[in-house]
Order: C-alpha cells, then structure tokens, then sequence
C-alpha cells in the first residue's frame, strides 16, 4: 500500500462532489493498482473508506465513482493504514 494524497486537517481535504460539500476526501492510497479512498462526511462526523471504481475518470473524487468496501478484513487493513498515516484519528 501507498499514500498518494492525504490531509489530517479536514478542512484542507478536497470536496468529494455531488456531495454538497458534506463530503471531504482526507486521503487516497493505492493498494494492488485500487484507490482506496478516505472520506469524512461533515454531517455525521464519520470517517467513510471507499473504493475507487474508474481511477481513470476525470473528475475521480465523485460520490458516483466510489462504491462501499464489503470485505471487514480489507476495511480493516485500510483503516489502520490511514490511522498510521494519522489521517484518521
């Protein structure tokens, strides 16, 4: 895994559209050619992690590019990549 973009400050994260702005996306990693996302929904005060599904999109950091990890050990595995990166805290 790789850090491509991250931020522990939220309001330095960039705006996830069509989202409203409640969405911000605090930091990206690469895992086995994925990108795995890190969000923070402003409304609930929640971290989100997501992947990436074309990397390839021009406007990448969309809410209908990302669809929600299912598997609980790979969820795992990212949350405590980004918590060592101190993106998640």
């Amino acid at each position: 895994m790789k850090l491509i973009y991250g931020t522990n400050y939220i309001f330095k994260g960039k705006k996830v559209l069509n989202t409203n702005g409640l969405l911000r996306c605090v930091g990206i990693l690469e895992d086995d050619f994925d990108y795995i996302v890190c969000t923070f929904d402003l409304y609930t005060k929640k971290y989100n992690i997501s992947k990436i599904i074309n990397k390839f999109e021009i406007n990448m950091i969309d809410s209908k590019n990302m669809e929600r990890i299912e598997n609980d050990e790979k969820w795992k595995e990212y949350v405590k990549f980004f918590e060592s990166k101190e993106i998640i805290k």
